[in-house]
């Protein structure tokens, strides 16, 4: 962010790890899927927000990623 952007962000969400990202990306190669989520509250995330995009909102708003001050 901060090389494309010209700002840092911080988050107090989840953060996925390469490893889990590389091990999705094999699984999905080997038995293809629409929609891959590495980490599983990512997936959740989704579940929620077509049930409840409000409070999905909320939630993202609360423990998403934030622009660092400069």
């Amino acid at each position: 962010m901060r090389r494309d952007y010209g700002q840092a962000v911080t988050g107090l969400g989840p953060k996925q790890s390469v490893d889990d990202v590389a091990r999705a990306i094999v699984a999905c190669v080997r038995k293809p899927r629409p929609e891959v989520y590495p980490y599983a509250k990512s997936r959740a995330l989704t579940v929620v927000n077509a049930l409840a995009p409000g409070l999905t909102d909320k939630v993202v708003r609360r423990y998403g990623r934030r622009r660092e001050n400069p």
